[in-house]
């Protein structure tokens, strides 16, 4: 099944404001509370991401791998847990105007980072490599973050890809930093069996990924990789979701589900990817 993407337009009014610190001291100071006024646009985006993710991009992913020539532009997304590739389809026009073309696995439920990596992801960057093309960015959201933070400090194969080719890395929603206690919203999906214990500082499992992910990068990959948080994020915010060592954006105003839908956060990423993004004044 595969969606048909949608063109659409950037509202002036929806152009997000962000700051850029350096670690992640004193980013408390970014957390918002959702505010009634976002409500309208979140469940429409929302409605549209569960529709979305009965679907999945497979069809759109064989046809752009098998049509890559020499020095085409790709852009490789990865989406959170218990959704699908199909989620980015609305961005593949974005995209396209440019000039990259988007290939965005679906892995599903998958929460081992070394299987959804070594299934879903390396195989693209080495279909991707075949052609004479080049993965100009790596952008996770959620869970996916996850996988290519833990990908970044602890595959080889991984950091040798994103080393030597240069590959930008964005990590938007990530779970770098664990969060206890939980609240509201995550104990919320936890009843509901929707929050996992690799999210959950206070289980065993928890604690071990978070210790793993909050290990700094390697001096080599820091200038190639950029944290993405949202001020209004309730179930991944600013102080669970920053890099303690690294480059964080801060975006205000925006959430985790305008996170992974909103076009005007994918113009970031690829902004990000570009090399674009400077701190506003």
């Amino acid at each position: 099944m595969n969606a048909t993407a949608p063109q659409y337009a950037i509202e002036p009014s929806h152009k997000p404001t962000y700051t850029i610190i350096e670690g992640n001291e004193g980013i408390e100071r970014y957390v918002q509370r959702s505010s009634w006024r976002d409500a309208p646009r979140t469940i429409r985006q929302g409605l549209r991401l569960l529709q979305l993710q009965k679907g999945d991009l497979d069809e759109h992913n064989d046809k752009v791998i098998a049509g890559l020539e020499e020095e085409d532009k790709v852009l490789v997304y990865g989406h959170g847990i218990g959704l699908s590739g199909n989620i980015f389809a609305p961005v593949i026009p974005l995209a396209r105007a440019r000039e990259y073309k988007l290939i965005a696995p679906t892995y599903r439920d998958e929460t081992d980072s070394k299987v959804a990596l070594n299934s879903h992801f390396k195989p693209v960057l080495e279909q991707v490599a075949e052609k004479g093309a080049h993965v100009h960015g790596l952008i996770g959201h959620s869970t996916a973050a996850d996988h290519f933070r833990d990908g970044l400090l602890y595959d080889p194969e991984l950091k040798a890809y994103v080393t030597e080719n240069q590959t930008k890395v964005v990590l938007s929603a990530a779970n770098t930093n664990g969060a206890k206690p939980l609240n509201f919203w995550q104990r919320f999906l936890k009843s509901v069996g929707e929050w996992h214990d690799m999210d959950d500082i206070t289980t065993s499992e928890g604690l071990q990924r978070n210790v793993a992910l909050r290990k700094p990068l390697r001096k080599e990959l820091k200038d190639l990789v950029t944290t993405v948080t949202c001020t209004r994020d309730q179930l991944m915010p600013p102080h669970q979701g920053s890099d303690p060592f690294g480059t964080n954006v801060i975006v205000e105003g925006y959430g985790h589900v305008l996170g992974c839908m909103a076009p005007e956060m994918h113009e970031l990423y690829i902004d990000i990817v570009e090399g674009l993004i400077e701190q506003q004044l």
